[in-house]
């Protein structure tokens, strides 16, 4: 029997990638994020505009936006913003965006992340929301031979704590998320698509340009309970809308089984 091809069925884009379109003006760059064929969208701040403004965009471009990313500092400090936000705009997902400045050095670093992310997904579970956090790669530098990343995970409630796996990041690592999907299958709803290059620096690149084998990992994310994929990009040789169109074309018509 032949496997089943699969596609994505919807396709979103971290608005991070096209920040500086955004800076100049959020409602022209969502209705070009659309009209390249997104249905979804992953904040990474407002730029000014309120809750409500940044839903009737949402609205009106046809798009949804199932996550958003926050700082450790306002996580910390202004979660009831956040939350009345997230409820405004329809997030279902919070998502920690980095652990800087509380970059763990030691083991004990790590345990005390993981009873922050523990407590503040349950904060967040009350208020009918989801939380979670996103990899870089420091999580994969070892501290006394053990991975932070692996004891964050195995640490986490994973009824609080959903993982966002950063696809670059990892193999940035020289790690292979695929060995997570399968190690930890339920634990990552949400996912960052990036591509990685050949060059000695290893940039990331549009997804289809690099070195990423998209359909191993994309069958192997969905099969392990993945339900959105975000594209990303940090390294531009074109501009950055051109760049979420490659990618956007290439993910549209890649078959997976």
């Amino acid at each position: 029997m032949k496997d089943i091809l699969h596609r994505l069925d919807r396709i979103g884009v971290q608005l991070h990638t096209v920040k500086d379109e955004m800076k100049k003006n959020v409602a022209k760059t969502l209705e070009q994020v659309s009209s390249i064929g997104y249905t979804e969208v992953e904040f990474a701040g407002y730029f000014g505009h309120s809750p409500r403004e940044i839903k009737i965009l949402l609205e009106r471009n046809h798009l949804t936006a199932p996550s958003t990313h926050v700082s450790f500092a306002d996580m910390k400090n202004s979660l009831q913003e956040i939350f009345a936000a997230a409820k405004e705009i329809g997030h279902q997902y919070i998502i920690l965006s980095s652990f800087y400045p509380e970059i763990p050095k030691t083991l004990d670093d790590v345990h005390r992340l993981a009873d922050f992310l523990n407590h503040t997904g349950k904060l967040c579970n009350e208020e009918g929301l989801q939380f979670g956090f996103h990899n870089h790669a420091t999580e994969f530098q070892r501290i006394d031979g053990k991975l932070p990343f692996d004891i964050l995970l195995n640490e986490t409630d994973p009824k609080f704590v959903v993982v966002q796996i950063d696809t670059y990041w990892v193999v940035y690592a020289h790690h292979d998320p695929v060995v997570y999907f399968r190690k930890f299958p339920g634990r990552f709803s949400l996912l960052h698509l990036k591509d990685i290059d050949n060059s000695p620096d290893r940039n990331s690149t549009e997804i289809g340009n690099g070195t990423i084998d998209w359909k191993s990992l994309l069958a192997e994310a969905v099969a392990s309970g993945t339900k959105h994929f975000f594209v990303e990009q940090e390294h531009f040789t074109q501009s950055t809308m051109q760049s979420v169109r490659v990618s956007f074309d290439y993910l549209r018509t890649l078959n997976f089984s």
